[in-house]
This record gives structure tokens, sequence and C-alpha cells, in this order.
């Protein structure tokens, strides 16, 4: 059949799929399922589909697996396009077959309207997120976006962490021996353990089982979906569920997938390949845009999310937080009288020796707005936040750049506020900022170039 016009030339359009099947009957059942969704073209044959997809915008490609003079292995190598096989009977060997070929997606044709909408749309989605980085990392970009966010970015993402959760010791076995030579695994054998160790781990996958005493999967997906420190990560769930109600309830509620038990490892693996690659990518974009664009050090957005996640785990944990406010000594005067152009140069050349002064991984900088730079520090006393200030002090005043309108100095330097203590269980980050900067400002009072911590803790 030929590629038509859209069924509905008044509806706005959400994507184009290409149908491949060389049955009228499927066609008309599928066509009748989402074109008040979609904008649908058919082909016929293998040959007519690769026509189609060379001319037509396509966005992703259904092709039913029970045809007889479809070669589909063929096609899904051909196509540079989301491929989702769907079939009568779903056996284990369509499945596993429709993986290694390369479809991002099987499955049975029978399912309902809400779930062919949510499965295409998925898919649509990820292959979109995927196709950014290609248009947006130039050379300049990749080399911006590798160190500037700290090194503690890239030694977390070396190997990706998945966090198993299921009551049955058994399953977390089976899906341990699956996964763990590609990821680094944990496990949880109940609801609120799972909720606690999401929290802490941050993993960037969650395997979770529906069926579980007290708190069921779909409550924990509800629970972490709901909370901001873990409504990004993706939720798979895992379970021997699968009745098309049960599956359209967990992508509602915002998990990603669903994995039917008993496991299969072909298609275990495949699925959590393409989804831990959604998540690279995700990373990615995500390093991109919480990159300040001049000194290539994290930007106000990315500090406001680290800021919120370790203050909530200081006081989970009670431990003591660092928070320092850094600003440059008279950076207006040193604008007026050198030029903005050395201004950009003095704040890069600044904001790489506040990177540079970061004793640990999990130590955060990041440009907070102007001359001002703001620096974290999880887990730390009072004593180790003066060390690192006094580091700090002296590597600026070490840099030697000429600022003849600075005091006594004649150099650029820097006065620091700092917040240190273990904050209380009703504490804000608006709280922790006001007192560090109360804190810069007595720094700068007293004479600049100097530390003062906030008295009031």
């Amino acid at each position: 059949m030929n590629a038509h016009a859209p069924l509905s030339a008044d509806k706005q359009a959400v994507a184009n799929l290409l149908l491949v099947d060389e049955t009228p009957d499927n066609i008309e059942y599928l066509s009748h399922q989402l074109h008040d969704h979609f904008d649908i073209n058919f082909a016929g044959s293998g040959r007519m589909a690769i026509k189609l997809l060379n001319e037509l915008p396509i966005d992703v490609v259904l092709i039913n697996a029970d045809n007889q003079n479809v070669d589909c292995q063929l096609l899904c190598s051909q196509c540079d396009l989301p491929v989702i096989l769907f079939t009568k009977e779903l056996y284990q060997q369509v499945l596993v077959d429709g993986y290694l070929w390369g479809a991002v997606d099987v499955m049975s044709s029978d399912v309902t309207t809400k779930e062919w909408i949510c499965r295409i749309n998925a898919h649509i989605a990820i292959d979109k997120l995927r196709r950014i980085p290609a248009k947006m990392l130039t050379s300049q970009n990749i080399e911006r976006a590798q160190p500037s966010l700290s090194a503690s970015l890239a030694h977390e993402y070396e190997r990706a962490k998945v966090l198993l959760v299921d009551d049955s010791v058994n399953n977390i076995q089976v899906l341990n021996e699956i996964l763990s030579k590609e990821y680094e695994i944990y496990f949880a054998t109940n609801g609120q353990q799972a909720i606690d160790m999401a929290i802490e781990l941050q993993p960037d996958l969650i395997l979770l089982d529906v069926v579980m005493p007290r708190l069921n999967g779909y409550q924990v997906c509800q629970q972490l979906k709901s909370m901001q420190e873990t409504k990004e990560i993706g939720i798979i769930f895992v379970t021997a569920l699968n009745d098309d109600e049960d599956e359209a309830k967990g992508l509602e509620l915002g998990a990603i997938d669903y994995i039917t038990k008993p496991f299969n490892p072909h298609i275990v693996r495949a699925r959590m390949h393409n989804h831990m690659e959604l998540v690279q990518h995700r990373k990615m974009l995500s390093s991109l845009s919480m990159t300040d664009g001049l000194t290539d050090i994290a930007n106000r957005r990315h500090f406001d999310q680290v800021m919120h996640r370790e203050l909530h785990r200081a006081i989970r944990q009670q431990e003591s937080l660092a928070l320092m406010l850094i600003d440059i000594d008279h950076f207006k005067k040193y604008n007026d009288h050198y030029g903005h152009v050395n201004g950009d140069e003095c704040l890069k050349e600044v904001a790489a020796v506040l990177d540079s002064c970061r004793v640990r991984m999990t130590d955060f900088v990041a440009r907070y707005g102007g001359e001002e730079f703001a620096v974290i520090l999880p887990n730390t006393t009072t004593e180790g936040a003066q060390v690192v200030a006094d580091k700090i002090l002296k590597a600026i005043e070490a840099l030697d750049i000429e600022h003849i309108n600075n005091a006594d100095f004649g150099v650029v330097t820097v006065s620091i506020g700092v917040y240190c203590s273990v904050p209380l269980f009703n504490s804000s980050k608006e709280q922790l900022l006001a007192q560090a900067d109360e804190a810069l400002y007595q720094a700068k009072e007293q004479g600049r170039n100097r530390v003062v911590f906030a008295l009031d803790q």
C-alpha cells in the first residue's frame, strides 16, 4: 500500500509512523487504534518501507513480525530509527530475535490503545534525546563537558549503578548473574529499604518488583517519583503480572519499561542496554545544561540541585555540612579599569583555581552568579572547612593577577563566608545561604581577602 496523507487534516500530529504490514486487516485494526494520535504511513513490503524512509520524516517504524514476505531482520538493520516489532502471538523466541535484530521493543498487537501510545511515544522521546548530542556537541562543547562539572561526575559514571528490588532473594540472584558483568549492582528486599537506598545511592536504573509485602512496587514508584532526589531515576518494573492493565498502570506511574518473569537473559540485557544508553545521553545533556558557559564549572542551576541533595543527606545522617560563598574583591572596579574581556579571563582563572582546591571527589564548586562562587563540602567540620578556605585564599592570591584598585593588596583576592554545622531537621537551603551570605558580608566589612564563619549555627 502506498503512503497516504494524514488521516485527519485538522488534528495535531504527535509523530509520523511507518507501519510495515502486508495484511489489510492488521492495517485497518492498528489505524483504528492509533489514527487519533499519530500520522500513519503504510508499506506492504520491505522495498516500499525503505523508499518511504528515504522520502518521509518518519519518527518510528512498526513492523509486523508475522509478515511472510518481509525480511524483518534485514529491515531492522537498515533502519536508523526506532523499530517496534509486534506480533499476534508473543513467544519468547520472537522477543529474543527481535532484540537481537535491533528492535527497541517487541510487543503483542493486542495491547490496549493506551499502551500502544505510551510505548510509541516513549521510544520517540528516547530517539530524540539520542540525537540531540550529535547536534549540540561541537568539539568545543565536548572538551568543555568532560572536565567541567568536576572529576567526580566522570568517576561516578564509569560503571552505571543498578538497584534491584525484590522480596525474593532467588530473583535478585538471577538478575545479578545476568547484569553484574556490565553494571554495579545493589539490592533491596522491601519497599522502604528501596526508597532509602535510592536516595543515598542515586542509581542510574531501578528494577522494581511489583508484588511485595507492605509497600508494593506501585507504591514505591509513586513515592520515588514524588521526591526531588529520586524523581529522575528510571524505574523498570519486574513482575510475573503480565496483564495489559498492570503494564499500563506501571507506565502511567512513571515507569519506563516492564520486564516479565521468568527472566530471559537476552531480553533483560537488551532492554537494560537501551535504557542505560538513554541514561548516558541524559547525563551528557544534563552536564551541558548545568555548566556555566564562561568558566566551565557548574552553574547556579546545578548548584541548587546539589545543595538540595547534600542538605537533606546531612539532615538524614546528622553530618556536618560546609557551604562557602566566595566573592572576588572589588570586581566592578577591576572591570572598570581593565575592561570586560580581562574581567572574563579573571573569572575563568579564579574558577579554575577553586576547582583545583577541591580535596575530595564529593566536594562541589559552582559559579553562583556574577563574580560570586559557591563551594559545598559534604561531611566537613569547621576545621576541615577552614583548611580548604585558607587554601583557596592563598591560591587566588598566588595567581598574581594585577588589581591596582583592590585596597592594599594590588592583586586579585577573594572574600569567603562560611556556614558549617550539622543542619537542623527543619533547615532550608535558603537559611544556610543566608548565613553564609552574612558571613561573606562580614568578611568584606573586616577588610576583604579573609574567611569569616557564620556565628549563628
